[in-house]
């Protein structure tokens, strides 16, 4: 048997490779709450016209995105603060939510539609308060993968 071998997909932050989430503490989501202030991040999915191409995999409806990252230890949905010294923030994890404000959680994924040779979706970024924790102020630190699978 022979495995098929896909083309590879090209993903980018074409908005930002790093985002500045700075609260006061009074916009905070409650985690699992719908967002109420989150930084919008746009994910781009380029790939070429070809056999077993990424762009016929998105049109196929074969691929996601999913995010990879270190889950927060109140119940591991949303990305935990790894920020290290005296000044970090506790009680906080950083939320990722769709385009309505729906929370996502860190195994869920996003199906990609293909436009032309691409496709994208925009996520939103946001401090959350972890459930059973009391947030405290200070420094907030998170980073994610973001990962084509084939499905």
């Amino acid at each position: 048997m022979t495995p098929e071998v896909y083309n590879s997909c090209v993903v980018s932050l074409p908005t930002a490779s790093a985002v500045n989430l700075n609260t006061d503490g009074s916009s905070l989501a409650d985690q699992g709450d719908s967002a109420t202030n989150a930084a919008p991040v746009t994910i781009a999915v380029d790939g070429k016209a070809n056999a077993n191409s990424c762009e016929q995999q998105m049109d196929e409806g074969r691929l996601a995105i999913k995010f990879v990252g270190t889950p927060d230890s109140s119940d591991g949905t949303v990305l935990a603060n790894t920020y290290q010294g005296e000044d970090a923030a506790t009680g906080v994890g950083v939320g990722i939510f769709d385009q309505t404000g729906k929370p996502l959680s860190l195994a869920e994924l996003l199906p990609l539609d293909a436009g032309e040779n691409s496709a994208s979706i925009t996520i939103g970024l946001q401090p959350v308060e972890l459930k059973g924790q009391t947030a405290t102020t200070g420094k907030i630190q998170s980073s994610v993968t973001i990962e084509v699978v084939h499905m």
